[in-house]
């Protein structure tokens, strides 16, 4: 499949069709947390939080909602991470056939990245007045291009501040596929637990900004782990012509890539990706 970099398409414009290419081309394996079903946040009546929508666009009503979130959270743990709002990247990856971009509504970063905020993006936040399943897809696909751009494990929400939520993150690697968690939070209580867990496993280095900059392999509440590029560590094998370079190697690669991720070897790779074709391009 050729690459038409000039057309784009937005995060919350695609497709289940269009998600399910993406989630192949990254080697992505899709499972839910446990048994509880989406429709119980996306189609719940009962609604459990104070806050209400205006008939303004949500971007506008942005001191409302981070009020509102932050007041849900002790000032201890607001302070943890740097807050930015709409931020955006594009991703662009050889078999998906378009640029795919996407802005998160609320990002929370590591704060020594503050003049390059998606490098150090650790949570990201979508809101909607309304859940459904084109939410879904935009919180998922936007967790792809925030988790390729960070160089931490990336953590996406997308809530309606009313009744709950959905989140997004690596749990780990399985069958040479990666292992992607949709994870439903019934009820905003059960939302804010979860991010103030999230905040509060948060290792001292990430949020001390006097502490060096230090790669991340894995973070805690939920334990999850950096998504990696298959094309690029597919374009680091060759170079040194082994099926698999070792650690060493492909640590000394790191610089050369766009994203400027930490890569770990894996071994088996995908032969139709090559690095060429691929960037993650900060907007």
């Amino acid at each position: 499949m050729s690459i038409n970099s000039s057309r784009t398409i937005e995060a919350s414009k695609m497709k289940r069709e269009q998600v399910d290419v993406l989630r192949r081309v990254l080697r992505v394996y899709t499972c839910s947390y446990d048994d509880t079903d989406a429709a119980d946040v996306m189609h719940r009546h009962s609604v459990d939080a104070e806050f209400e929508w205006d008939e303004s666009y949500e971007s506008s009503q942005r001191d409302l909602y981070v009020s509102a979130i932050k007041e849900s959270l002790t000032p201890r743990l607001c302070n943890k991470l740097a807050w930015k709002d709409q931020i955006k990247v594009k991703m662009l990856l050889r078999g998906v056939g378009h640029t795919i971009a996407s802005k998160n509504d609320e990002l929370l970063f590591d704060g020594k990245w503050i003049n390059d905020a998606q490098a150090g993006s650790a949570i990201g936040i979508e809101l909607k007045k309304r859940l459904t399943d084109a939410s879904r897809r935009q919180a998922e696909t936007e967790f792809y291009a925030f988790s390729i751009t960070s160089h931490l494990p990336f953590l996406q929400l997308v809530t309606d501040m009313q009744r709950g939520g959905f989140a997004y993150y690596k749990s780990g690697d399985m069958n040479g596929q990666q292992v992607v968690v949709e994870r439903v939070l019934k009820g905003m209580d059960t939302f804010y637990e979860f991010l103030r867990e999230a905040l509060s496993a948060l290792p001292t280095h990430l949020t001390n900004a006097h502490a060096e900059i230090a790669p991340v392999e894995k973070l805690e509440n939920p334990g999850r782990y950096k998504l990696y590029e298959p094309a690029l560590l597919q374009a680091a094998a060759s170079v040194f012509d082994e099926p698999d370079c070792g650690d060493d190697c492909l640590d000394d690669l790191n610089p050369w890539f766009s994203s400027k991720q930490q890569l770990v070897a894996t071994g088996d790779l995908p032969d139709a990706i090559a690095v060429s074709d691929q960037s993650a391009v900060n907007v």
